[in-house]
């Protein structure tokens, strides 16, 4: 799959739907066919719309190239959800990180799909940051506080 300027966007060959006719921007299409892959609602929209299996596009999870695409479609002014130090680039993709908010407290869980040891630097937005040691094949799981802000 290829940016809308003609660069590697990341691979997109899992679960394809080809659209005839479409309202919006093609944010990235398929190399082989000019097909819209990634599709902007509007110019300045936020809603992004795939017509690929995004978390299959590669083995198990999303290519580099890929998001990095998405993120420069992103606007500046929108945070992520959680911020994650400690992994290269190339694996980044294989570390999820998600928090579950309950009643009784929020939980964070991390998750290591990669084949080695990771120690993360975690910041998930609105929570304190925390330093967690992510175990190969595995996954960790901390109690997390609110900040005052």
């Amino acid at each position: 799959m290829n940016s809308s300027e003609g660069q590697f966007g990341g691979f997109a060959f899992h679960d394809r739907v080809l659209l005839d006719d479409y309202m919006g921007q093609a944010i990235a299409t398929y190399r082989d066919s000019g097909e819209p892959a990634l599709i902007s609602s509007v110019p300045d929209g936020r809603l992004l719309i795939p017509t690929i299996a995004l978390g299959r596009s590669y083995p198990s999870s999303l290519h580099r190239g890929l998001r990095r695409l998405i993120k420069s479609w992103l606007p500046d002014s929108l945070p992520p959800d959680v911020t994650i130090q400690g992994v290269p680039d190339e694996y980044r993709s294989l570390v999820e990180a998600r928090v579950v908010e309950s009643e009784r407290g929020s939980l964070l869980f991390l998750i290591n799909r990669s084949g080695y040891d990771w120690k993360v630097d975690v910041q998930p937005r609105g929570y304190q940051a925390e330093r967690v040691r992510l175990p190969t094949h595995g996954a960790a799981h901390r109690l997390v506080r609110r900040t005052g802000h």
